[in-house]
């Protein structure tokens, strides 16, 4: 079991560590190699065991069905399988969640590990924010805000890994059970992961914190050295008050939330079967109303999540992966709140342990029981992580586990280990090319927009071709020089993008853009009425979507339409474009 205990560290303090200051996204590439290395080496790592109740097989099986045959059915299925540059969920990383949960359930006499390697992950977390909170960014993002961005360099990120790791490391800090140096770790990373979660202000995350503490306490009434936290962490929290309700008032408000439930909803509707992993941002114009393009212009942002853990879900594989993973949660949670209970005495002990636990719960039990709900309400407010899903997969498989006694075999069956050595090293290796040739392209990608060079910007589609990101950024900047060659290289390079993702938004809009850079520059019939035709059909496609209806009002002027372009300068300016209401007013006699 060592090392699977080396890959449970490297999950999460790895997972959470692993940024590239010389990246142009940071946060992205380095981290989901190493995740994904280790939830590989990790699966390969523990020995076969006891099956599991048929339902959680069940369950999973029907989960990952619904997945992929969505992801075979939506016309993008490379995105499907692999997921997005900027998200890294398809079809794959499901696959490797029910690895870490299978793997977990062998692992539940290791959860004193995993308690450490989660405090540990805490301290890191904790760390960071202090640094960001005294004297800024460790690495310098984009994003202008007060609220902590952490190590993901997302809030709402980082407050879901703290959902995930504070009640470990406020396990490992009252566990009387571990050496003192642990204790005092997990009693620092508790106080800076508090203040960490906190700072960044994510609502959702501190109601899902409250509800896991109410529970832990409802279910297992806190001695006299528990009410000392208890009481010292609500003191805190009315002194921290006047500072999280000034990070909480956003002007989007809370009801933001509500909009894109309702549109996630909308198009749940519309796409019974599910759109596949990656594939709700290809089919949320289904679902679009005119009141969400108002309140939140799809300019620069494109929704690609519904902000609910379930309803993305059902998005992705439709109503059968979302009755398969409510299956699943809810057979956790049952399992959680069996961990939580008083330790009994012998002879309350159950003949038959079930799903719901049974058994003396142990601090490091307890601990990860409270995480396992903390971050499973707080995914109820946001979305599945690549990052750290399969870290929460493992700790609720591990408590799944103790609950139905499930462990190890002593003796793995004849040419298991070997065959999952085999896999485990061949998938390592695919990874790992995979990722250093998106560290590299990464790194292009920030030397091209810093120094305005489309060669370093191409030379990173070259190496990852697959992801739009780079295709987007090289486009931007040749279209940026105004030079016919440059435009011409901007659509072979928006219809590379294309061929991996054909019905991917931004490719789309990226070879229209450059189809009306050229007509814009040439002049010709033929080159107008291609870019025409490019933002018709767009406008077509998305009929709510402003900026692609000023645009596509462009190019009819271009062509000489004054009635077409009029139509959809009014269509954008109702949607609360500006642009469009200028251009309008010039047209209008």
């Amino acid at each position: 079991m060592r090392t699977a205990v080396v890959a449970v560290w490297v999950l999460l303090v790895g997972g959470t560590l692993a940024v590239d200051p010389a990246g142009q996204w940071p946060f992205g590439p380095l981290r989901a190699t190493l995740v994904a290395c280790a939830v590989v080496v990790l699966w390969a790592a523990v020995p076969a065991g006891q099956r599991l109740p048929r339902l959680l097989h069940v369950a999973w099986a029907v989960l990952l069905g619904a997945l992929a045959a969505a992801a075979l059915t939506n016309g993008d299925v490379w995105t499907a399988v692999v997921g997005t540059g900027t998200r890294h969920f398809g079809w794959l990383t499901w696959l490797g969640c029910a690895g870490m949960f299978s793997a977990g359930t062998r692992l539940h006499a290791h959860l004193g590990e995993i308690q450490r390697a989660g405090a540990a992950a805490c301290a890191v977390i904790g760390t960071w924010c202090m640094w960001e909170l005294a004297f800024g960014p460790p690495v310098a993002t984009a994003a202008t805000t007060d609220r902590l961005l952490g190590p993901f360099g997302s809030a709402a990120a980082t407050a879901a890994g703290l959902c995930l790791l504070l009640p470990l490391a406020l396990g490992l800090a009252t566990d009387r059970t571990q050496r003192r140096s642990w204790r005092w770790l997990g009693g620092a990373a508790l106080s800076t992961g508090a203040l960490a979660a906190a700072g960044t202000g994510t609502r959702g995350a501190w109601l899902a914190l409250a509800v896991a503490a109410v529970v832990s306490a409802w279910q297992h009434r806190p001695t006299g050295h528990g009410r000392v936290l208890a009481a010292a962490a609500v003191l805190a929290l009315a002194a921290a008050a006047p500072w999280m309700a000034s990070l909480a008032t956003r002007p989007e408000g809370p009801w933001t939330r509500v909009d894109e439930w309702r549109i996630g909803a909308h198009t749940l509707l519309a796409h019974p079967l599910g759109a596949g992993p990656e594939g709700y941002r290809l089919v949320v114009q289904d679902g679009m109303d005119a009141a969400y393009e108002r309140a939140h212009p799809r300019d620069t942002v494109l929704p690609d999540r519904a902000h609910s853990g379930p309803l993305d879900v059902g998005l992705q594989g439709g109503w059968l992966a979302l009755a398969a993973y409510l299956a699943l949660t809810a057979a956790i949670g049952r399992a959680a709140l069996g961990a939580l209970r008083r330790e009994r005495a012998p002879s309350e002990e159950p003949a038959k342990r079930t799903i719901a636990g049974s058994g003396a719960a142990t601090p490091a039990t307890r601990s990860a029981a409270a995480a396992v709900l903390a971050y499973g309400v707080g995914q109820w407010f946001l979305f599945p992580l690549a990052e750290l899903d399969p870290a929460w997969w493992l700790v609720a498989g591990a408590l799944v586990g103790r609950a139905a006694g499930v462990g190890p075999t002593r003796q793995p069956p004849s040419g298991l280990h070997h065959w999952r050595a085999g896999v485990a090293f061949v998938a390592v290796a695919i990874i790992t090319v995979g990722g250093v040739l998106d560290i590299s392209a990464n790194r292009l990608a920030r030397r091209a927009v810093q120094t305005g060079d489309p060669a370093a910007a191409l030379r990173a589609v070259e190496l990852r071709p697959d992801d739009v990101r780079y295709e987007t950024a090289a486009v931007a900047l040749l279209l940026e020089r105004g030079r016919l060659s440059d435009m011409t290289t901007a659509l072979a390079t928006a219809r590379r993008a294309l061929s991996w993702s054909p019905h991917d938004p931004i490719a789309l809009q990226l070879e229209a853009e450059a189809l009306l850079a050229i007509a814009s520059a040439t002049g010709k019939s033929a080159d107008i009425e291609a870019a025409l035709d490019a933002w018709a059909a767009l406008a077509q496609r998305d009929p709510l979507r402003r900026r692609w209806l000023l645009q596509f009002g462009r190019a009819s002027a271009l062509a000489g339409d004054s009635a077409a372009a009029r139509a959809a300068f009014a269509a954008a300016a109702d949607l609360g474009d500006e642009d469009a209401a200028a251009l309008l007013s010039e047209l209008t006699p």
